[in-house]
This record gives structure tokens, C-alpha cells and sequence, in this order.
């Protein structure tokens, strides 16, 4: 039955208690006062009801009767904020509610007596629950239900032997775990440890006790390289939680286990419900706990400190934010950037620059820069220039190749994050090194195409930076290689007129002189030096080698440009000379895969295998065709090769 209001002590819901008990330290008094929960399209009716009575609302300080000193007040509302999450979520009951998505309204009567608040709501026509007839849990799932849950995966996807090892496990005595199961592996899970998650229900409320102690001890110890976490417990059977500590069940159970705390908190918040949200957060009392964690890993200490930021209600609490800050104070190495960043807007006044500095030890560029801006947004006047210093830092470090492979990175993700002065110094410092191999990796390495990308996203540099790369373009231009042109395009250095002579399209139809013509500057401008055209012999041997005359148009093109080098810079791929032309037809026509037509010539290669080609003979002569790899002869490209040259983009 659904109820217009629930009603609730800190003590009767256990997530709230575990806040209450280790990061929100209430009076005696008030962890007797009763909370009142409704779906929020009554919260007016409840609060009318209790007019008269010593109320704290969560959002409304107008509506605020109730006299505690601010900081009890404020403490209070942060509690009501988490109840809102705690029992929120629930499509049909326990609240009376018409809204699609319950959104709850909580507020607090600062009095511990129930029986007025009852009557008070009671009188008003409303229904009341109590929150222990809801958080009274489930029965447990019985043995044979649990084994057979247990049984379901294992006999499906593993092998019989290993199916016959796990029951006799699960039913028999408790002992170590036998090595036939401890190593089985199968197509569909992996490891043991995976069977877990369709093992046991999410609802660790319902746990038979027996069978899922045994079930988590197979996930300890059979766990991924000794550092996966994730149980991912099976999602059915979830809600309701309202106010369950599931997330603390499964810790404290991993924990039992032989799981060192840290690791048992980080598996718990994989869990589902709303109690994840609270469960590292309450270890600000334990700060032991931080240096245990950095002790497996400096990652593993930094995922809990980040977990362990107060959110979702003790955020507002001025008790959170103290340990918090008391937390920040100790300046522990497991402050890294993620949990920075969060604390950066609860508290800046409470990190410096010495936080930064440990944070950046093993961040991620993109991490690292998040946090600068983060500091600078926070407190412009304290931590002027951290996002520069941060570019600095990282760029500094990295390998050459490592560093602009990051940096394109961190452009693609958010370009406000690089500083375009840091990356042009030491860019230009790399290039001007070693113009042919800036990165280390090789003239055609990926880094490259890399700073290809980073260059053309860049803003233009200004000043000393400008005459630093004009002077590169200057004294390094043809060692440059594809990088040339887009450096002259930021240093302002207008390409050389083109060197082809407009007079040599005139033999050529007028659509495709128009085409070629259009193509000369767009490939100029790109960088792009096409090659001579294919000699007459070039072009009889290959239509020797074709057994069929080239169709006039292409034939044409192949005497103006043979191709296009050996750039991938037409419409993504390369256009081929006449000779690679019929060697890859030819190797086309032997392959074994998708069949090619004999009547196609191949004219493009976009890398992966997949071809524009140009009909030789048939009704269909001189169109262009698109050939998969994977599927063989698709659609039609363009009427004609200079509609198809039209189209480039020579990027």
C-alpha cells in the first residue's frame, strides 16, 4: 500500500545512520528528531499539516519554524537532501504520488515525538508508514534456491568437470576452493570470478548467507590480475533499497573475506542503489585507510580519496565539509586530480598549489589541465597561469612522440585545455631539431600525423613564436615533408604560385579541364605536388595489360596528372598512378575474397582495402563504381571521373 508520508529517525534507516555515525555527528537530541518523506506533488499537503510544529525544510528557510543553531540546521537539511536520494527512484509505492519519476520532498521535525507528528498528518487525512516497515528487508534467498541460482551459469558455459567441482563446492562443507574450479576458464565468462555476477542477486539484502560467502570467495580469489573490482552483480531483484546499506553489506562481506578495506569499498561502489553514493564517504573518519590504499597502488588510494568527497546531500553539511577539509589538510599523495577537482569546488580556499604538485604525479595530461582550469576558475587571483603551468609540466615530461599524441588528444576532448603558446615552443623546438624526424619515430611515423592534426587545430602563434616558425619554415621548408604547408599556412606564408601550366587542359573535355583545374589549386594549397602526366608508352602498355582500351575521359586525365603521389589526400585515400592502377586490379581479380569485376580498373585505395573504380567497357563505361573488400560491387561514386575529381577535398 502506498502512503502520503513516511516517517523515519536517523537510527531506523541504516545508511543514514552510517552518515550520522561517521561524517555527520549529530547531538543525541537531534538524532531523535523525526523525518518526514513525501512524494513531492504532496509536499504541500504535508506541509500544512505540520504548521505548528518545529519543522526544518530542506530548501526553504521561509518555511523553516524550527529553532537549532545554524549549523545543526544546515547539517539537517544535508541529511534530508540524502534521504531524498536514499529512498528515491520507486515506480510504485511506497509513496502516493501521480508524478512518472518519484521525486521526493523530506523535511525534519525537530522533536523526537513521533505520536504528534502522526496525528498531525493523520488529521490532515493523509496515510503514514513507518520507514522500519519498509527497510525491514526481504527474506533471504534458501539454499537450494542460491545453489541453483549458483549452478545455472556454471553448467551452462563451463566444462562438465568443472560444473561437478562447483556443486560439490557449494553444497558440500566449507574449505578451499578446488583448483579444477579455481582455473576453469570458458568462452562467455573468462574466470570464475565472473560467474558472479550472474550468481548472486544485486539485492545483497537477500543474500543466503551460506552460499554467497562461498560465491565471493571464488571472486577474490580468482579476480582478474588481482586488481578487477567490478563484481557486477546481476541487476534483478534490486529495488526497493529504501534506506538498505546495501553497499556496506557487500564491503563489510568482502572485507570478511580476506579483501583488503580499501579494495572491499571500491568493489561495494560498483554495486547498484543508492547507498553507493555513502559508503566511502564515511571512511573521512578513517583516514588510516588512505595510506593503507596508496600502499596497494597509487591508483587505488587516489580512487578511494575521490570516492570519499562528500556529494548528494552531506555536501551542504558543514560537518562533511570540516572532515573534509581536516582530510585536504593532511595533504595525502592519494589527493590526485579527480578528487581535486571535486573538492576544488566545495572548498578552494583548501587546496594550494602543493596539492596540485602531488596530484600531477602519474596524472593524465587531460586530467591534469581539467584541474588547472578548474583552480583558476575557483580563485583567479591565487592561482593565475596553473593551466599554463600545467601544460608546461606534462609536455615537459612526456616523450616527444608521447607528447603530441596527448596533445592531439586533449584537443579533441576540450581545446581550451592546451595552452597554444606552451604547445607551439615545444613543437617548434622539436621540429626545429631534427625537421625530418621531430618525434623519433620515423618520417612516416604516426606522430607525424599527429602534430599534422595538433598544427591545424592550433591557433596561430604571435610575437617571438610567429618569427620562430617563419625562420623553421624558412631554413627547413622541403625537410618538413607533409608538415610544410599547414606550418607556412599558421606562420602567414603564402604558397608559391602553383607550378602547372593551365595551357596543357585545353586538349582535355570541359568538364574535366574545369575539374582538374579546380583540383590544382585545392591540392596546392593542401600541400599537395601532383605528378607529371603518364607518358603515351606508360599508357598504351597498360591498356596492353588491360585488354581494352582506357575509357577518353580517364585516358585523358592519366596524360595531365599520373595520380596523385604518395599522399592519402584525395577524398581520403590515394588516387593511383595508370601502373599501380593495373597492378591492383590485377592482384584484385587473384585474391580470395569479395569478387572483383574484370571490367573495373581500381583508380583509388583508401587504405583498408576498398576501391573507387572506373567501368572500362559496357553501357556503364567511364562511371565510378565503390568496391568493399567485405561485400564486392556497390554503388555508383559518380557519372564520371570528373564528377568524381570535382568532389575532393585533398585533406
Amino acid at each position: 500500500m502506498s502512503n502520503h508520508a513516511v516517517l523515519a529517525t536517523v537510527d531506523e534507516v541504516p545508511v543514514l545512520r552510517a552518515v550520522v555515525e561517521h561524517l555527520i555527528p549529530l547531538a543525541d537530541e537531534a538524532r531523535r528528531f523525526v523525518f518526514v518523506l513525501c512524494a513531492d506533488d504532496v509536499g504541500e499537503r504535508v506541509a500544512a499539516a505540520l504548521a505548528g510544529l518545529p519543522v526544518v525544510d530542506r530548501d526553504d528557510d521561509e518555511k523553516t519554524t524550527a529553532r537549532c543553531d545554524p549549523r545543526t540546521l544546515a547539517d539537517l537539511r544535508a541529511l534530508c537532501w540524502a534521504l531524498a536520494t536514499i529512498f528515491e527512484g520507486q515506480e510504485d509505492g511506497p509513496f502516493v504520488t501521480e508524478l512518472g519519476y518519484l521525486n521526493l520532498a523530506p523535511r525534519v521535525v525537530a522533536s523526537p515525538d513521533r505520536a504528534a507528528v502522526r496525528a498531525a498528518l493523520v488529521r490532515a487525512k493523509l496515510t503514514v508508514a513507518d520507514a522500519a516497515e519498509l527497510t525491514a528487508g526481504r527474506p533471504a534467498i534458501d539454499d537450494e534456491a542460491a545453489i541453483a541460482r549458483a549452478m545455472a551459469p556454471f553448467e551452462e558455459h563451463f566444462a562438465p568437470e568443472v560444473a561437478e567441482a562447483a556443486r560439490a563446492w557449494l553444497e558440500g562443507e566449507d574449505g578451499t576452493i578446488p583448483a579444477v574450479l579455481r582455473e576453469a576458464e570458458s568462452e562467455y565468462y573468462g574466470n570464475p570470478a565472473e560467474v558472479v555476477s550472474d550468481a548472486l542477486t544485486g539485492a545483497a539484502e537477500r543474500w543466503n548467507a551460506r552460499t554467497s560467502r562461498k560465491l565471493l570467495d571464488l571472486w577474490i580469489a580468482c579476480r582478474e590480475g588481482g586488481a578487477h573490482l567490478s563484481l557486477g552483480l546481476g541487476e534483478d531483484e534490486l529495488p526497493p533499497e529504501l534506506g538498505v546499506d546495501r553497499a556496506r553489506i557487500v564491503a563489510t562481506a568482502l572485507e570478511v573475506g580476506g579483501l583488503d578495506p580499501a579494495l572491499a569499498v571500491l568493489a561495494a561502489k560498483h554495486c547498484q542503489g543508492a547507498s553507493t553514493w555513502y559508503l566511502a564517504q564515511t571512511l573521512l573518519a578513517r583516514p588510516a585507510i588512505f595510506t593503507d590504499a596508496l600502499a596497494l597502488g597509487r591508483e587505488v588510494g587516489r580512487e578511494l580519496a575521490a570516492a570519499a568527497v562528500p556529494v548528494m546531500g552531506p555536501q551542504y553539511s558543514p560537518s562533511a565539509l570540516e572532515r573534509l577539509r581536516a582530510f585536504v589538510a593532511s595533504r595525502s599523495p592519494a589527493l590526485g586530480t579527480e578528487a581535486l577537482l571535486k573538492i576544488a569546488e566545495l572548498l578552494p580556499d583548501a587546496v594550494d598549489e602543493g596539492h596540485f604538485d602531488v596530484a600531477a604525479e602519474g596524472a593524465e595530461p587531460l586530467e591534469l589541465c581539467k584541474l588547472a582550469r578548474a583552480l583558476e576558475e575557483a580563485d583567479a587571483s591565487r592561482f593565475a597561469g596553473m593551466l599554463r603551468r600545467a601544460n608546461e609540466r606534462w609536455m615537459s615530461a612526456a616523450e616527444p612522440a608521447a607528447m603530441v599524441a596527448q596533445l592531439r588528444e586533449v584537443q579533441q576532448r576540450d581545446d581550451t585545455l592546451v595552452d597554444a603558446d606552451v604547445a607551439w615552443s615545444r613543437l617548434l623546438e622539436r621540429l626545429a631539431n631534427n625537421p625530418g624526424d621531430p618525434f623519433g619515430d620515423g618520417p612516416e611515423g604516426g606522430a607525424i600525423m599527429n602534430c599534422y592534426f595538433v598544427v591545424e587545430a592550433l591557433r596561430a602563434p604571435t610575437g617571438a613564436l610567429k618569427e620562430r616558425l617563419v625562420a623553421l619554415c624558412r631554413d627547413h621548408g622541403s625537410a618538413l615533408g607533409s608538415l610544410r604547408r599547414p606550418l607556412e599556412k599558421k606562420a602567414g606564408i603564402k604558397p608559391p604560385p602553383a607550378p602547372y601550366v593551365d595551357a596543357d587542359l585545353k586538349p582535355l573535355p570541359e568538364a574535366l579541364a574545369k575539374a582538374w583545374k579546380a583540383a590544382r589549386k585545392k591540392s596546392w594549397a593542401a600541400g599537395v605536388r601532383l605528378p607529371a602526366g603518364a607518358t603515351e608508352a606508360t599508357l598504351v602498355a597498360a591498356e596492353k595489360a588491360l585488354g581494352s582500351k582506357l575509357p577518353a575521359e580517364l585516358r585523358a586525365s592519366f596524360t595531365v596528372h599520373d595520380g596523385a603521389g604518395e599522399d592519402e589526400c584525395f577524398r581520403g585515400g590515394r588516387l593511383y598512378a595508370i601502373g599501380e592502377a593495373v597492378k591492383q586490379r590485377a592482384w584484385l581479380l587473384e585474391v580470395d575474397g569479395a569478387p572483383f569485376d574484370p571490367d573495373w580498373l581500381p583508380i583509388t585505395d583508401d587504405g583498408a582495402g576498398n576501391h573507387a573504380c572506373v567501368v572500362l567497357r559496357g553501357k556503364d563505361a567511364g562511371a565510378v563504381m565503390d568496391f568493399d573488400h567485405e561485400t564486392g560491387c556497390g554503388r555508383r561514386l559518380a557519372k564520371s571521373f570528373a564528377a568524381f575529381l570535382q568532389g575532393a577535398n585533398w585533406e
